[in-house]
């Protein structure tokens, strides 16, 4: 299900831990400091089915992007098992303010995407998160990876919903809708 609007993907729900209702908690950001005891998180939100889940109690031993957490009401292993792998999201209102060069990734989604002569290369389908975020651009008949890196993105237009973009020597598209290889010969 995707959400609307007021709420971004936050991580997923892991198999439970012990007995007492723990679970793993994967987030996107392995970088949050969102994660406190105190903080609501939702599933389905925005649908009949919308359950919040306030976090009890918060343990990162777990490793780089992976919580173990306890949440309010659920007390079992059983309650913890209903739970996994389930995506879990943020109302924006417990976000903070970005600065103008920064975004979260579901708000670029079909940002148009020009070049330095003001083409269009396409828009932005996905963004990948690695050791420097990749934004996938496409239109019909190629896609780019490009690099979230200042040397490349040269402006961001919030308003106009548009990067622009300085595309590196040598960087190809690749080419979606060409004959496979073995249509080819």
């Amino acid at each position: 299900m995707m959400p609307n609007q007021e709420y971004l993907a936050f991580g997923v729900i892991g198999r439970p831990r012990g007995l007492n209702g723990q679970v793993y908690l994967n987030v996107f950001n392995p970088d949050t400091d969102r994660l406190e005891p105190g903080l609501t998180l939702s599933l389905e939100p925005s649908s009949d089915a919308e359950r919040q889940l306030t976090i009890r109690s918060v343990d990162s031993t777990a490793g780089r992007g992976r919580f173990i957490v306890r949440f309010e009401g659920v007390d079992s292993r059983q309650d913890a098992e209903a739970l996994t792998r389930r995506d879990v999201f943020l109302h924006r209102a417990a976000l903070e303010a970005l600065d103008s060069d920064t975004f979260y990734h579901a708000d670029v989604l079909g940002y148009s995407v020009r070049d330095e002569s003001g083409e269009l290369l396409g828009e932005v389908r996905q963004v990948v998160a690695s050791g420097h975020d990749i934004l996938v651009v496409s239109d019909q008949k190629k896609e780019w990876m490009l690099p979230v890196v200042s040397e490349v993105i040269t402006s961001v237009d919030h308003d106009g919903r548009c990067f622009s973009v300085v595309v590196p020597e040598g960087l190809e598209p690749h080419i979606l809708d060409g004959p496979s290889r073995t249509e080819e010969g």
